[in-house]
């Protein structure tokens, strides 16, 4: 069987890593609770990160595991409920017709819709906007490893939940330019979606040591920390519908912790 990470939740980690290493899940589980992380730090600092600790530990136990094949990811956006993205997920410059396609759609106005059209010609008073269409290292797609830590709230990184940065570019370019907040507005229309796709595009040891520091907090009934923290930029690639594994719609709620 190949060796394929799913994170989407603890139990799949679990059920994915141990296929990996060719051991049972209870063997995985013991070998994880076989050490202390924040005992090795403190008595015996070692010269590398949390994540890399638990991965040496855990190979000193088990063995090498297997190759990674694929690695599932989960690509958090907000758009409309009837989005199946039969065309795939798609980068930036590819899906930005479309994007400013549905803010007209929607828009709660004819003179809104008009003043849209208006800076699809003319251009965004946004300078984050000009930036990303300008420059191709922000295409994505972008995906995180972990599904939980792709719902929960990071400080210091865009909710991509709340609003697609791109959206959130716009309409912040239409109040600087008409005076107009339409956030609240477009919120109410779209709906959060985290859609899961594979990928072999990143198949590295870094992302094996985020799924075991993410099974390291998961046998202890821990939330996930910083190692486990795993992100993928597909790098204006697009991700076709063969590579879709599964779509999630949530209600329009800011709660989104009821969902983990």
């Amino acid at each position: 069987m190949k060796f394929i990470i799913d994170c989407e939740s603890g139990l799949s980690a679990l059920e994915s890593v141990s296929n990996g290493f060719d051991c049972s899940k209870s063997e995985l589980v013991s070998a994880l609770l076989d050490f202390d992380v924040d005992y090795i730090f403190e008595n015996d600092p070692p010269s590398c990160s949390c994540e890399e600790l638990i991965a040496n530990e855990i190979i000193s136990r088990l063995g090498k595991p297997k190759p990674i094949h694929a690695i599932m990811w989960f690509h958090c956006t907000r758009t409309i409920e009837s989005n199946s993205f039969d065309d795939g997920l798609l980068p930036l410059k590819q899906s930005l017709p479309s994007v400013w396609g549905m803010l007209e759609y929607l828009a709660p106005s004819k003179v809104v819709q008009q003043n849209l059209a208006k800076m699809r010609a003319d251009g965004v008073d946004n300078h984050h906007y000009t930036s990303k269409v300008a420059n191709s290292i922000d295409d994505g797609i972008y995906g995180f490893q972990v599904r939980e830590l792709a719902i929960r709230k990071n400080a210091g990184l865009h909710d991509y939940l709340n609003l697609a940065e791109i959206v959130e570019d716009i309409l912040n370019g239409y109040k600087s330019e008409f005076g107009t907040d339409l956030v609240i507005h477009y919120k109410n229309k779209l709906i959060p979606k985290i859609v899961k796709f594979v990928s072999t595009k990143k198949t590295e040891l870094k992302e094996l040591e985020c799924a075991l520091g993410y099974l390291y907090t998961f046998v202890r009934g821990e939330k996930p920390d910083s190692s486990s923290w795993g992100f993928i930029s597909m790098d204006g690639e697009m991700v076709p519908p063969s590579d879709i594994v599964k779509i999630e719609s949530f209600p329009t709620s800011n709660d989104m912790g009821n969902y983990l």
